[in-house]
């Protein structure tokens, strides 16, 4: 996180300059992993580890190799919107993000 002096220095379109910098040093992705866990692993706090013994896999890979400008105005990164078949854990933290994030879309970043 940013101090307040930190975020003052960046311009509002700093994440975007940012994505395009990496970008035009090639393709930027990652790995979805999820950890399995047993039946005593809590799913309501996200400050306790799970043992490292649990079983790790790969879901999914993301490239993004180009900038969109499709979803320039309306994406917004929610983890809580999420396909059918797949429920959020009783999380408290997890499900206040929600309108956290939706708060810090619609503030611009030499606002905060």
């Amino acid at each position: 996180m940013l101090e307040k002096k930190e975020v003052a220095k960046h311009s509002p379109e700093c994440l975007d300059e940012e994505m395009e910098e990496r970008l035009k040093k090639g393709p930027v992705g990652f790995k979805l992993n999820i950890q399995i866990g047993g039946k005593n692993d809590p799913t309501d706090d996200p400050t306790t580890a799970w043992s490292e013994d649990k079983q790790v896999i790969t879901i999914g890979h993301l490239k993004v190799s180009k900038k969109s400008e499709v979803f320039k105005d309306t994406l917004m990164f929610d983890p809580t919107n999420i396909p059918e078949g797949i429920e959020c854990s009783e999380d408290r933290i997890l499900h206040f993000r929600h309108s956290a994030y939706a708060v810090s879309y619609e503030r611009p970043i030499n606002n905060q």
